[in-house]
């Protein structure tokens, strides 16, 4: 037989029918076909959501580890920051005490020196007396004209008598020594530095102390001085020894003008 005489065949097309029966035998059984390209779209929607499934759970997986390491690293660095917090604070717990002990050094060191710079201060005061041992001691002025001392109070007693004022009075004030007992000494009322050591032509020599802070204290008597220019004495310091003649004069100086020596003499007994 030819092609031409043999019968075609069709092709069907497969349908399908979903039964849904129930537990209950008395209930009626439910169909529902449906047709291939419906059959095809369910299987190919099924497998796409299986897949869909199956690459989500991995992901899911995948971020969780992620985030649970992550979470463990952040954990780790949380630990080594508190712990780097604490060394932090016990560091500077010690350094405050470090600097709580320095500053307290350093106060202390800041009063000793206040204090010694203080007693520095008050060594080069010229407030001692210069003359060791007894003797008479009167406040008079130093008249550079007259001849003798004996002249020069004469002089001002006899202006003082015809009512001159004490500020009135020629020359500058000094703090006249009389009968100053032998082997007695005139003495640095201060701390300082000789400044010159030279005649005097009433009391024989003299010695003059710059006290660096604006003070100069002046020594007079016949005696030899026991200092050079230049020394460096201290409160108490031997500038003359006293033997036959007993006369010491002692003048202050602030800021290049004479005072009166009894207002800075500390006189004791």
């Amino acid at each position: 037989m030819s092609d031409e005489a043999k019968p075609k065949k069709h092709r069907r097309r497969r349908g399908y029918t979903i039964l849904i029966v129930s537990e209950d035998p008395a209930a009626d059984t439910n169909t529902c076909k449906i047709g291939p390209f419906a059959a095809q779209f369910c299987a190919f929607a099924g497998f796409a959501l299986l897949v869909f499934l199956i690459c989500f759970s991995i992901y899911a997986l995948l971020t969780i580890s992620g985030l649970r390491q992550i979470g463990n690293l952040q954990l780790e660095q949380i630990k080594t920051l508190t712990e780097e917090k604490n060394a932090l604070v016990s560091e500077n717990s010690n350094l405050n005490a470090v600097v709580a002990r320095l500053s307290k050094s350093i106060n202390q060191k800041t009063v000793k020196e206040t204090y010694a710079e203080r007693e520095d201060a008050e060594k080069h005061l010229p407030t001692g007396m210069p003359l060791t041992g007894a003797a008479i001691m009167i406040v008079t002025r130093d008249l550079r004209d007259a001849v003798t001392i004996d002249e020069s109070i004469e002089r001002l007693n006899e202006l003082t008598a015809d009512g001159v004022g004490e500020e009135d009075l020629p020359g500058h004030p000094i703090l006249h020594f009389t009968e100053a007992a032998a082997g007695s000494s005139v003495v640095a009322s201060g701390a300082g530095t000789v400044e010159r050591v030279d005649m005097d032509e009433k009391y024989g020599q003299q010695v003059v102390i710059d006290h660096g802070n604006g003070y100069q204290s002046v020594y007079r008597n016949a005696g030899d001085a026991m200092v050079r220019a230049g020394d460096e004495v201290t409160r108490g310091s031997i500038l003359f020894i006293i033997d036959s003649n007993n006369i010491v004069g002692y003048q202050l100086m602030q800021d290049g003008s004479y005072i009166d020596p009894l207002s800075m003499t500390q006189i004791d007994g």
